[in-house]
């Protein structure tokens, strides 16, 4: 999760006045803005946007940023969209075009309106409270433009894949 401004915290990045806090009240603009690109994700991409909707922290928006699929991903994200308006959106390029996944995320973080920022892929799911913990690392430490977590590469569910599932401890701010 990363900020958007990249001030210093006293500029108004992560701490808790500028993460729509102050007065201990949260303004009705979502506190992290939530990127999921996809490219044809259609096996996997309802796991993720559920993994998200199952957040405890819940000041959170999804922008569903289309990257020109040609399977059922579109329709699939297009109805999480309809389902959910207050909380996801989705978006393509012009013309439904593939313009690769950094110029996707570039369009997801254009389309942002919350202070942090968050990405995910179509084939990852988060743990339910990834987004309450990680806020919470950023509101203990408004110096941090940014904190990452643990990871798992979860081959398992490939039968080809003969390496083992592994835990990645890289958790910081």
């Amino acid at each position: 999760m990363v900020s958007q401004s990249g001030a210093p915290a006293d500029e108004g990045r992560a701490g808790s006045a500028s993460l729509g806090m102050q007065s201990g009240q949260m303004t009705d603009r979502p506190l992290v803005s939530v990127t999921l690109i996809f490219l044809n994700g259609e096996d996997f991409i309802t796991e993720a946007i559920e993994s998200i909707l199952a957040q405890t922290f819940t000041k959170w928006e999804l922008v569903l940023v289309d990257d020109g699929s040609s399977d059922a991903s579109t329709g699939i994200a297009r109805d999480y969209a309809a389902r959910f308006p207050q909380k996801i959106r989705y978006i393509d390029h012009p013309g439904h075009a593939n313009l690769g996944m950094s110029a996707s995320r570039n369009a997801g973080v254009a389309a942002s309106s919350g202070p942090l920022l968050s990405f995910i892929d179509a084939d990852d799911v988060w743990i339910s409270r990834k987004l309450e913990m990680q806020v919470e690392l950023l509101q203990t430490h408004p110096e941090a433009a940014v904190v990452f977590g643990s990871l798992l590469y979860w081959r398992s569910w490939d039968r080809e894949d003969e390496l083992p599932d592994q835990v990645v401890l890289t958790a910081g701010v």
